[in-house]
């Protein structure tokens, strides 16, 4: 939660925005941990998806938290996009080179992490090689795992702290 407070003051070298007052940041660094709070504790007891950049670091000690990385090649990604999307496949290529970079810049910058880095993730799925629903049987089976996971560990930290 600090790592990512501590990064609203950085914001701006990502997104190319100009910076606001100390103040403002302070009113953006509450907001957006009160949201952060809000969505964890949601979660906890109903489940969810928070997808995000570097979600995989703000989310990393949070124990019922799955972190999956999506991939695939490149030209793979490029047709999915277009197909997805309805463009053509430059207009995707333009879009996935900027969001890709994007996305490792942000995440190198304000957490000190490569995005590709598989040590962050639970799971890496190739989505261009498997069909939309066995990416998500998958993610749902290896979720569902993992919550019962933190559950049966909490159960015996709390037996063992007696």
């Amino acid at each position: 939660m600090g790592r990512l407070t501590a990064s609203l003051g950085r914001l701006s070298t990502t997104t190319g925005e100009a910076g606001g007052s100390m103040e403002r940041l302070d009113l953006q660094q509450s907001d957006v941990r009160g949201h952060i709070e809000e969505v964890l504790a949601r979660t906890r007891h109903t489940g969810g998806v928070i997808l995000g950049h570097a979600a995989m670091v703000v989310l990393q000690s949070v124990p019922w938290a799955l972190h999956v990385y999506l991939r695939g090649p490149v030209e793979a990604r490029v047709r999915q996009a277009a197909t997805t999307y309805g463009i053509d496949e430059e207009t995707a290529a333009r879009r996935l080179k900027r969001t890709d970079a994007a996305r490792l810049e942000y995440a190198r910058r304000v957490y000190g992490v490569r995005v590709e880095d598989p040590a962050l993730y639970h799971l890496v799925l190739d989505t261009t090689a498997l069909r939309l629903d066995a990416c998500v049987e998958l993610i749902v089976r290896a979720a569902t795992d993992r919550a019962r996971d933190a559950r049966s560990t909490r159960g015996t930290e709390r037996r063992s702290e007696r």
